[in-house]
């Protein structure tokens, strides 16, 4: 029998989730998430909501995870390719495995453009990732940078600001003060459009939001 129940919302990775909290006669945490990306929660009518917020936060990993799996498995009526909408009744998986090459190709000739500029001189190998919790990555020891497939999603304005963060790497390893100086001299902008990053605001059409 449910005791009580509760709306909390959970924020992961910039992505507010809303759950809806039934506190049981049970021991553990049970989580499902619906396909409208809703949690539900049955937790031990007994535990402090401070507890019970450190368990979900333990969750959230498989919680992306399987949202992005459920996305990637729906049929959608639009994409954003470089900041374009464009028309799909393609799955959000479909529709990264068809632009994978054309991605490469762009994220290389960025990291091109840009590392002269930068005064770079590290010769990057440039890869494709599928990944979701972060749009980039700078291996100094492999000398590769990544970029994620789902970044294509984004304009060209956006996908610069990431290739200057990963090339910023090769000058300054962590984010300190003066990695994010080297950051803002090639992209100013860097701040607002990482924002459109977290609200996961694709198109050009974000660009005066």
């Amino acid at each position: 029998m449910v005791m009580r129940e509760l709306r909390r919302n959970y924020s992961y990775h910039g992505i507010v989730y809303e759950a809806n909290i039934a506190f049981r006669r049970r021991s553990g945490i049970r989580l499902s998430i619906r396909k409208d990306g809703r949690l539900s929660i049955s937790a031990p009518r007994r535990i402090s909501l401070t507890d019970l917020d450190q368990e979900i936060g333990k969750m959230m990993p498989w919680v992306e995870k399987h949202r992005s799996k459920m996305e990637q498995e729906q049929a959608l009526p639009y994409t954003y390719i470089l900041g374009e909408r464009v028309e799909t009744s393609q799955s959000e998986a479909e529709v990264r495995s068809g632009y994978a090459k054309q991605a490469l190709a762009y994220f290389t000739s960025r990291v091109a453009y840009f590392a002269p500029i930068m005064g770079i001189k590290t010769p990057y190998k440039v890869k494709v990732r599928d990944m979701m919790s972060r749009v980039g990555s700078n291996s100094g020891q492999t000398k590769t940078l990544a970029f994620s497939l789902w970044l294509y999603h984004f304009s060209p304005a956006v996908i610069d600001s990431v290739v200057i963060h990963e090339l910023a790497h090769d000058k300054v390893r962590n984010h300190s003060s003066k990695f994010y100086a080297i950051v803002l001299q090639y992209c100013p902008d860097y701040w607002a459009l990482r924002k459109r990053i977290v609200r996961h605001q694709y198109g050009k059409d974000h660009e005066q939001g």
